[in-house]
């Protein structure tokens, strides 16, 4: 792996910086010389703190990549990348705490989750062709797929990846499509390429719905995810955005989400439904190999009214998910689409919740400094309640305060980034600090420094 990304980065090197003297004359060589290298190097400071009695994590990493585009010849375009991470100092990953028989779980996702001592670690991102035409695009090969549910999900070194053939259309100015067949996945904190039903589970798998450990892991047969979605800007300032998730023989998920702004007041609101459903046997007739309990379905409802005044933007949500039963989507592929969200926790694997939250933003010095706080609170069902709880994650309350700077002139494309986030638990725990360590009365502290190029 590390020998074809080398040879990846040097090839787009080598003709991105030479020079082409026939103009009219189509080559291999033209096509590549007059194409786009890009570059970014990030450094990641991550520290865990957790209730007294139990592990501390740190990880301190840098990373780097580069991003070779060609010139586009017949509205086609090759593209090619990739990344590689270095731990510079950090905790002992696979070094298990010895009161909750657990491992770090935002710490170690800088690096590889699945090999916790490899300590320099690369993987090939982008390798695939794109025709153009007229305002749309069609893309296969590995790739970045930006959706409700399926996204980069981009807070650590990496980002989650996706393979196979996508679309981009723009058949008219108010209405976006997109979607294709996605066939692997390389998620984010792993360095290798999945077939689809063997990139779930290569996260922490919870239990399954009878309480007992979920074993999924390798396990889902599943031959790729069918996306169809997009958005359409029907009125003025009104936007309704749908979505479709098929992971053939495991679970359909359905998204909707209505957006609108009222101009003159700068008040805006969003209403949002996510239904799914298990498929067959959820992608594995052994109900404890199965990523989806057979049956099962889902409800989630969500709202959002806000007011941005000036350089600042208020907002309050809510979100209900159902009893029906647990909202699960693979966390392999991306983040929950939520209006609730905040960074470092996640209501997927979860129903019957309550979940409410309110954030504020702030816009200073010309836009070069973002100040952004967020806080919620989440009525969970009980930890013990397998059914509706497939992590044991007790009810709590969570507070987010971060801050960007991106300055301009000779330090343009630099961007520094601070991210502090504490929760509090809420729930009952059963004496029992599995249910506390790396979820409530713990904090996290992020500081980050990118340079894009």
């Amino acid at each position: 792996m590390k020998f074809i990304l080398t040879c990846l980065l040097v090839f787009g090197f080598f003709f991105a910086q030479s020079q082409e003297t026939k103009p009219d004359t189509f080559s291999l060589k033209r096509i590549f010389t007059k194409g786009n290298l890009k570059g970014s190097i990030r450094q990641f400071s991550m520290f865990t703190n957790n209730s007294e009695g139990l592990t501390d994590y740190y990880a301190l990493a840098i990373g780097g990549g580069l991003n070779y585009e060609s010139r586009r010849w017949k509205n086609f375009q090759i593209t090619f990348g990739g990344f590689f991470v270095h731990d510079l100092a950090s905790s002992d990953f696979s070094k298990i705490d010895p009161v909750t028989n657990t491992i770090s779980r935002y710490d170690a996702g800088l690096f590889d989750v699945l090999e916790l001592n490899n300590s320099l670690i690369s993987r090939v991102e982008k390798l695939n062709i794109e025709y153009f035409f007229k305002k749309s695009s069609l893309t296969f090969g590995k790739q970045i797929i930006k959706s409700p549910l399926v996204n980069p999900q981009d807070g650590r070194m990496t980002s989650s990846m996706m393979e196979g053939i996508y679309g981009d259309f723009n058949p008219t100015k108010k209405l976006h499509l997109e979607g294709g067949w996605l066939y692997r996945s390389s998620p984010r904190s792993t360095f290798e390429w999945f077939k689809i039903g063997n990139s779930i589970g290569t996260y922490p798998m919870g239990v399954s719905v009878d309480g007992k450990k979920s074993n999924y892991l390798s396990k889902v047969d599943s031959k790729g995810l069918l996306i169809v979605g997009g958005n359409y800007a029907f009125l003025k300032n009104t936007k309704l955005t749908a979505w479709n998730y098929l992971i053939e023989n495991v679970s359909n998920t359905s998204f909707f989400q209505w957006n609108h702004t009222l101009p003159r007041r700068k008040i805006y609101y969003g209403l949002q439904l996510i239904s799914q459903k298990a498929l067959n046997f959820g992608g594995n007739t052994d109900q404890i190999k199965t990523y989806m309990a057979a049956g099962s379905k889902s409800l989630v409802l969500g709202s959002s009214l806000g007011l941005i005044w000036g350089k600042n933007n208020f907002n309050l949500n809510y979100s209900r998910i159902t009893e029906k039963g647990r909202f699960q989507f693979p966390r392999e592929w991306g983040r929950d689409p939520l209006f609730t969200f905040l960074q470092r926790e996640r209501n997927e694997g979860l129903g019957d919740v309550h979940a409410f939250t309110s954030n504020f933003s702030k816009s200073l010095a010309n836009k070069k400094l973002q100040l952004d706080i967020g806080a919620g609170k989440y009525v969970l069902p009980d930890v013990k309640n397998s059914r509706l709880n497939k992590y044991g994650m007790p009810s709590y309350s969570q507070l987010n305060v971060g801050m960007k700077y991106s300055p301009i002139g000779m330090w343009d494309g630099l961007d520094f980034q601070v991210l502090f986030v504490k929760k509090w638990n809420n729930g009952e725990l059963y004496n029992d600090e599995k249910y506390l360590i790396n979820k409530v009365d713990m904090s996290n502290t992020n500081v980050i420094l990118n340079y894009s190029f």
